[in-house]
């Protein structure tokens, strides 16, 4: 009963409902007790109230008694403000809380046998779910074992541990089969050591999945980027484009008819040394390649992918990191880049990101893609 009621004092325990009938007398008990008063329903004597002659012992339980009248009184009030305004109406007329009591449990604990039947076939279809945590199954499982005893005794196998870790390898995954195998061939371990197992089986897994999300580089190599081209979302933006080549041809016409004539340009992995480069000869081997940018930089694959290092040398900043770009744009020309004593080509530019102390990023911009660089480079 509410304060608007005519009750203003706080409930010991929720409305009792079907949905929480279990927790309602778990909690009334330990309440009650906590009053000293449960003996009334249990209809034994708190430790103080007890002697020895049997006649002073009934004597405490008849209603006579100014003990067990204010006793009874406590768990009554206590009871009723906890009860709906229809089991109130249903309990009015019953002075005695022990009645009350057995009268609200027998109400509410009362189960179908159709409703026994659902809950063992619940059991047994159990199936741990992906977001599922081998913990969270077996309480589960331990949750609806007590269901089922409470509706049937004779069912309260179901309860035993041994019992429950069966129905729990049966309802694991396929990702724990090794260790699922391991357990049913060792028939004398207990199910504390089984559990252990699959909690380790379960740690690994977690970790393997965060690595394999790490190596994936989930947050940027992962994103989908906006490809300029064609307007779309897909992963590498447009260098990944199929449309990039069509388009290639329709803004210079004249490469689609010079492809075969081309002379072939300096391998990337020559770096054939020259005492000093020729720009007239490279200008013959493409007319759509420019030479705009040096690198110093000659040990190849020395660094760290995420490392960048400052050359003064560098006209512009580069990198053959692709997983790095935000964005990137195709170059209409492309660009040779001079490396050592040879020379590799940059093909797009776009916006990179570089990790900044304290796990802060800065991000560059008009970066050089340059592919077989090696090394990410800051002008």
């Amino acid at each position: 009963m509410d304060s608007a009621s005519g009750i203003g004092k706080r409930r010991a325990a929720p409305v009792l409902c079907k949905e929480n009938w279990r927790q309602w007398f778990s909690l009334l008990q330990d309440h009650l007790e906590s009053k000293d008063v449960f003996w009334i329903i249990s209809e034994t004597l708190p430790e103080s109230s007890v002697e020895s002659s049997p006649s002073v012992l009934g004597l405490r339980h008849s209603r006579s008694n100014p003990e067990w009248v204010k006793a009874n009184a406590t768990a009554r009030y206590e009871m009723t403000i906890c009860l709906s305004e229809d089991d109130q109406e249903e309990t009015i007329e019953e002075r005695q809380a022990s009645k009350i009591w057995e009268k609200m449990r027998a109400k509410y604990s009362k189960v179908y046998t159709a409703h026994a039947m659902a809950y063992v076939q619940e059991f047994v279809n159990f199936q741990m779910t992906e977001d599922m945590t081998i913990r969270k199954a077996w309480v589960q499982l331990a949750s609806m074992a007590r269901r089922i005893a409470e509706v049937d005794p004779q069912e309260a196998h179901y309860k035993e541990p041994e019992r429950r870790l069966k129905h729990l390898l049966n309802s694991l995954p396929e990702a724990y089969q090794s260790t699922k195998d391991t357990i049913l061939a060792q028939q004398s371990m207990s199910y504390e050591s089984a559990l252990q197992l699959l909690e380790s089986h379960e740690a690994r897994l977690n970790q393997s999945q965060e690595t394999a999300m790490f190596a994936k580089g989930k947050g940027i190599q992962g994103t989908k980027l906006k490809c300029y081209l064609c307007d779309q979302e897909h992963f590498g933006g447009v260098a990944k484009c199929p449309h990039l080549d069509k388009a290639k041809r329709t803004v210079n016409p004249r490469q689609s008819h010079r492809v075969e004539k081309r002379r072939t340009p300096p391998r990337e992995s020559s770096f054939r040394r020259r005492s000093s480069p020729d720009k007239e000869a490279l200008k013959d081997m493409d007319d759509d390649v420019d030479e705009v940018a040096h690198s110093t930089v000659e040990a190849k694959g020395k660094y760290m992918p995420s490392r960048w290092l400052l050359d003064s040398c560098a006209s512009s900043h580069m990198t053959d990191q692709e997983s790095l770009f935000r964005e990137l744009k195709p170059l209409q020309r492309k660009k040779w880049i001079k490396v050592g004593g040879g020379y590799l080509i940059a093909t797009h530019v776009g916006n990179a990101v570089m990790g900044g102390k304290r796990g802060k990023q800065i991000v560059l911009k008009n970066v050089l893609f340059v592919p077989g660089l090696g090394v990410n480079l800051v002008s």
